[in-house]
């Protein structure tokens, strides 16, 4: 997920990638045999 951070005292700005939680609703079981 790519967020975007406004520049402020003590920190830069900018577009940064990090991790996000996956919630099990957005999940697909996926069957090769078909």
């Amino acid at each position: 997920v790519k967020k975007h951070v406004k520049q402020g005292q003590g920190h830069e700005g900018g577009i940064f990638t990090v991790e996000a939680p996956l919630h099990v609703s957005n999940v697909q079981i996926l069957d090769p045999v078909t």
